[in-house]
């Protein structure tokens, strides 16, 4: 039997003992900012008054695309050379407005966490997966509720997410440096992004029922209408680029990091301590500079922490780890609290009281550690897994 190997020790505890520093070094009224840019909670902190609930989450993030879009138009017609040299910045709101549509709102939505309605919680998905030109209703509740959270099915090759990973070429039983090659190799290729693209197009307007190709279609004849109104080169930068290839991407870095998947030849879940372990938290946590540093070496750490954080840890965190998904592990642990909108604060509440299913020993740092460990469980795996058709995600 080939089995994945175990995550390493300094992997599994980094990340608490991380946090914890940032908690003892950097100030308090910091903290909640540190939450929020990192995904994870410190120990015993308590859910700021801040946190926006349900209800407001929702509206604040369907507003959020259609601002992002009204500010790069504006910048880029207004001053061309300051709007290019702002499109990073805008791309990463666009980019973070379209993944909370669907990762957040339309996912808590359609596992029936927004409102105490399922009616209001089916037309907030209608709307939200419209507008962010997603999976309908029907096609996401098939692929995630009864497909991926389903025992028998979580993480096999008959997730929907893992059939949409075999389909792009990530094969079992390749090594690590040829997976971490696939996956360039599919972020820059034409192939990925038709095959996501036409997986859109169908779940709008193929499998989607009248309704719901209605407000499809008035979302897109709304960012039609920008088409017309401004030049087409902006248009392109400021709706076409963030909606499709950098959402595309954002997406395959998030599926792939997300879960073990395929991971030696398990199969089906048989315990919940199983399940457990093909779960994890991923973080955005850079390491602090060194206490004992010399003061000219100590400034330049300093200076690298704050720009690795900036430059990296941020965009990673709020371009692909958008919402709650570096705790995303909690959600599967523990799908009876459906607080979503305070989910960092309670799974590290649970680790620190009584972290009966291991959550503080499974957590990254960083993305690329997330998708290391997916890929080590790949390369230990089968190599006969059958190769499926690609999931309407």
């Amino acid at each position: 039997m080939s089995i994945s190997p175990p995550m390493s020790v300094d992997v599994r505890s980094r990340a608490g003992v991380l946090r914890a520093e940032y908690a003892e070094r950097l100030p308090s009224v910091l903290q909640p900012l540190l939450t929020w840019i990192t995904g994870k909670a410190a120990a015993g902190e308590r859910p700021p008054r801040t946190v926006l609930p349900g209800a407001l989450n929702t509206a604040a993030s369907m507003a959020q695309w259609p601002l992002s879009v009204a500010a790069t138009v504006a910048l880029l017609m207004w001053n061309p050379v300051a709007g290019t040299l702002l499109l990073p910045l805008t791309w990463l709101l666009g980019v973070n407005a379209l993944r909370r549509l669907q990762v957040v709102i339309g996912h808590h939505a359609v596992h029936q966490e927004i409102s105490e309605s399922s009616r209001v919680n089916y037309w907030i998905q209608v709307v939200a997966s419209g507008e962010s030109f997603v999976h309908n209703w029907e096609d996401y509740f098939e692929d995630h509720v009864r497909g991926h959270h389903s025992r028998k099915v979580f993480t096999t090759a008959t997730d929907p997410d893992a059939e949409l990973l075999l389909h792009l070429g990530f094969t079992p039983g390749m090594e690590e440096r040829r997976l971490w090659r696939v996956l360039a190799r599919t972020i820059i290729g034409p192939r990925f992004h038709f095959i996501f693209l036409k997986a859109r197009v169908r779940t709008n307007f193929v499998t989607a029922p009248w309704h719901r190709r209605f407000v499809g279609a008035a979302w897109l004849g709304a960012l039609a209408l920008v088409g017309v109104l401004v030049p087409w080169q902006v248009f392109v930068l400021a709706v076409l680029v963030p909606m499709f290839p950098l959402y595309h991407v954002s997406a395959l870095l998030q599926f792939v990091s997300e879960h073990a998947w395929l991971a030696g030849d398990r199969g089906p879940v048989r315990s919940s301590e199983e399940y457990a372990q093909r779960c994890w938290g991923r973080f955005s946590i850079e390491p602090l500079p060194a206490r004992t540093l010399p003061p000219v070496a100590r400034a330049l750490g300093w200076t690298r922490w704050v720009l690795k954080t900036l430059l990296v840890q941020v965009p990673i965190r709020f371009g692909v780890l958008a919402g709650d998904l570096p705790v995303h592990d909690y959600h599967h642990l523990y799908p009876a609290d459906h607080d979503w909108t305070k989910a960092f604060w309670s799974r590290q509440n649970i680790i620190d009281h009584n972290d009966a299913r291991g959550m503080g020993e499974r957590e990254f740092c960083n993305l690329a550690e997330a998708i290391g460990e997916v890929f080590r469980g790949l390369q230990y795996g089968e190599r006969h897994v059958r190769m499926a058709a690609p999931s309407r995600r």
